[in-house]
Parts: C-alpha cells; sequence; structure tokens
C-alpha cells in the first residue's frame, strides 16, 4: 500500500470513529434498585423518579415539570 492510500485510510477510520461515537451513547441511564429508580435522560439533562412501575413526570434541573 502506498503512504498516500495508506495516509486516507488511517484519516478515513479516524473520521468514521469521531462521528460514529456519538451515535453509540446511550439515550438514558437508569441508577436504583429494588422498587425504587431514577431514569435520566443523559442527551437533555432531564429526570423522573419510578416507583413500583409508576412513573412520574420528566424533571429539569430546577425540579419544574415539563411534559
Amino acid at each position: 500500500m502506498d503512504t498516500p492510500k495508506a495516509l486516507f485510510a488511517g484519516l478515513a477510520l479516524i473520521a468514521a470513529a469521531v462521528l460514529f461515537n456519538g451515535f453509540m451513547q446511550p439515550k438514558y441511564q437508569i441508577a436504583g434498585g429494588g422498587a425504587m429508580a431514577w431514569i435520566i435522560d443523559t442527551q437533555s439533562g432531564m429526570f423522573r423518579l419510578c416507583r413500583y412501575a409508576e412513573c412520574g413526570k420528566w424533571l429539569d434541573a430546577n425540579m419544574v415539570a415539563t411534559e
């Protein structure tokens, strides 16, 4: 393989890794255990509390409910 082709292939792989890294991040994180869990939207920072499969409204960092 020629040096220019190898450099182009390497840069293409780096660009693909950077581009697809954003697609692989999870949308939600769940913290808790037992009968209670916090569900956090990692993209907006909104969160909600679920108890026994009953979930409250989405809240922002100021504890303001949004639907």
